[in-house]
């Protein structure tokens, strides 16, 4: 059913304007190949788990996920290198710098993660030296970014997309919101020296995300120039993450053994 809707769509999309034949295509046959995926993953997810519904699948991992929560959390640095790949290849699609310098800033929440995630089971002097890192590095991001984005106000442009690359990156970025926003919920019972880190580090991301979705959203729906309001996003949200980052390096540290 997703296939032939998909080929419905695509036929349909032909009776309109030509300029986005391709973009709308394109776009609508990766909406249902994810529904086909999706329907797919939760087939092979009650077949590995040997259980009849979802639900019971799902409670099945999430044990699991507990007994081996330490691993998990570094396979969950992979999602920021994922993250990193999209945005460089939607920089690449839509020939935006702007875009490869938010590629740049998900290297560097990714890089806080897995220094965050190293500082359980050190001693107390090496997990202040780890925590300490992260808040350098996260300062270190947010100040290129913030740095990077004056340069809107000289005359720099964010990059104008069309709008379904604007659509696109803006509905990803909102994928990466919801992430970031489960990361803060997930660990917000935590009160080792690791968690608080993690929590700042998502929180870290979440602030550049709306940057990133404001400039794709107003690329199509402002015809005027936008580069004043999109610099002055990136600079305030940058500059939150690199103060942000000073509390986290500056803060006096009482850890719990």
């Amino acid at each position: 059913l997703c296939t032939l809707l998909a080929a419905l769509v695509s036929q349909l999309l032909l009776l309109g304007e030509p300029g986005e034949w391709a973009q709308m295509v394109c776009l609508t046959g990766c909406v249902m190949g994810g529904g086909i995926l999706l329907l797919g993953c939760n087939l092979a997810l009650c077949m590995l788990c040997k259980r009849q519904s979802t639900r019971e699948s799902i409670q099945l991992v999430r044990q699991e996920f507990q007994r081996r929560r330490r691993l998990f959390h570094f396979v969950s640095v992979g999602k920021d290198g994922f993250m990193v790949l999209v945005k460089v290849g939607m920089s690449l699609i839509s020939a935006s710098f702007f875009m490869f310098a938010n590629a740049l800033f998900s290297c560097g929440i990714g890089l806080a993660r897995y220094t965050a995630l190293k500082i359980q089971g050190k001693e107390p002097a090496a997990q202040q030296k780890l925590y300490r890192a992260v808040g350098a590095i996260l300062c270190f991001s947010g100040l290129c970014y913030a740095g990077y984005s004056v340069r809107l106000f000289f005359g720099g442009s964010a990059g104008q997309y069309s709008e379904v690359m604007a659509l696109a990156i803006a509905a990803y970025t909102f994928v990466e919101f919801g992430i970031q926003i489960y990361d803060l919920i997930r660990l917000r019972k935590h009160r080792d020296l690791e968690a608080k880190a993690l929590r700042l580090v998502s929180l870290c991301g979440i602030l550049v995300s709306f940057v990133l979705t404001q400039t794709a959203i107003m690329s199509f729906s402002e015809q005027a120039e936008h580069n004043v309001s999109d610099g002055l996003a990136g600079v305030v949200f940058g500059g939150f993450v690199m103060l942000v980052g000073v509390m986290l390096a500056l803060r006096p540290l009482n850890i719990q053994k």
